[in-house]
């Protein structure tokens, strides 16, 4: 997959995780289906922890390599 592709798609999963959020209040986000599942704003916080923490790092990775190697 090319570099642009990759990070147009990226961009399209911010852009539908905030899309399927909007109009939700915080009560809302708060609320667990059952005591075994995760409210909306755990999942959005994990979400968030999995970027900065973790997938940020492979990706830059990822992509410094790819582009010292000639990839992209």
């Amino acid at each position: 997959m090319e570099f642009s592709a990759l990070y147009r798609e990226l961009q399209n999963s911010t852009e539908i995780i905030r899309a399927l959020l909007s109009g939700v209040t915080q009560e809302e986000a708060r609320v667990k289906p059952n005591v075994e599942s995760w409210s909306m704003s755990e999942v959005i916080c994990r979400l968030y922890d999995e970027e900065r923490e973790d997938s940020r790092k492979h990706l830059d990775f990822i992509v410094s390599t790819s582009l010292n190697a000639g990839v992209w």
